[in-house]
């Protein structure tokens, strides 16, 4: 139980230290490092049966049944003042960032966890030769790092 205790106040302190330089540095940096730093923090994904959009905008698929995942995952450890962390988010609600257009999905799940929360977007029986988009904002399309706007799915 001592060696324990001896580990917990060991992180205790060192997190304290980290929380003392973080404010301190915070006085040092512009609007815009907070923000980069910020946005950072969180990380946004896209994908289709779990594969990754290639940056093109442009993905072919085979099955007329598959999933669209659009996650956001924040960091396990936040370092950063809430005013400042918060701001490294998507502005407003997911749906403002992606809409679905040319069909519709069958079901639409939410999964909501500490650090992730999921939208999955559940598609069955498409006939071959359907394409759709996903359109999305361009503050997602630069989180993402994709070159479009508008993702083209191909069902072949």
């Amino acid at each position: 139980k001592e060696e324990y205790k001896m580990v917990t106040d060991d992180y205790k302190e060192a997190i304290a230290r980290y929380e003392n330089f973080v404010e301190k540095a915070i006085d040092y940096l512009s609007e815009d490092d907070l923000l980069l730093l910020a946005k950072g923090e969180w990380d946004y994904e896209i994908v289709i049966n779990e594969e990754p959009i290639p940056s093109s905008g442009e993905i072919d698929i085979s099955e007329s049944d598959f999933e669209i995942a659009f996650s956001e995952r924040r960091t396990d450890f936040q370092i950063l003042p809430d005013e400042i962390y918060n701001e490294g988010a998507l502005s407003g609600d997911y749906f403002d960032h992606l809409t679905i257009e040319g069909v519709e999905p069958n079901d639409i799940q939410r999964t909501d966890g500490t650090i992730v929360t999921g939208f999955i977007y559940e598609f069955e029986s498409l006939p071959s030769n359907t394409s759709f988009q996903l359109v999305l904002s361009d503050e997602l399309k630069e989180r993402l790092e994709l070159e479009t706007n508008t993702i083209t799915i191909n069902i072949q």
